[in-house]
């Protein structure tokens, strides 16, 4: 079962990064982790000839409240599991939601699924100081 639909619940296990530290060192199961990117480091990157796709995870309401990144696409997490061929496996990702979390777990779960550059942004939509499109 992969980490996103454990993470959703649709497992009783909850997903973390290794098994218990009671867990012999060479039977501990580790996952892959996106890399953190700051909001300053993104800002550049989005400028740049080559700029990442922005995935945010928060569900609509969110979006309404507190407005997206612009160019950002929206795929709320909890509709996540099995969209992931919607996703170009040939461009950096972006994951973004409200503080980092989230968006950690769809970033974890789409690396288990192959996406080889995925980044989360640290601290989420509440650390972006860019300027924001609001629905």
């Amino acid at each position: 079962m992969s980490i996103l639909n454990r993470f959703l619940g649709k497992s009783p296990a909850l997903p973390h990064r290794s098994a218990p530290s009671h867990t012999p060192p060479q039977q501990r199961v580790t996952f892959p982790e996106p890399r953190e990117i700051s909001s300053t480091e993104l800002q550049e990157w989005m400028r740049s000839d080559n700029p990442p796709l922005l995935i945010d995870v928060r569900e609509s309401s969110e979006l309404q409240r507190t407005g997206a990144i612009s160019g950002a696409v929206h795929m709320p997490m909890s509709t996540f599991p099995g969209r992931e061929d919607e996703l170009p496996r040939d461009r950096p990702l972006v994951i973004v939601c409200a503080a980092g979390i989230r968006s950690h777990s769809v970033g974890c779960y789409l690396m288990d699924s192959g996406f080889e550059e995925v980044l989360n942004l640290t601290g989420g939509i509440n650390s972006w100081v860019g300027g924001r499109d609001h629905i």
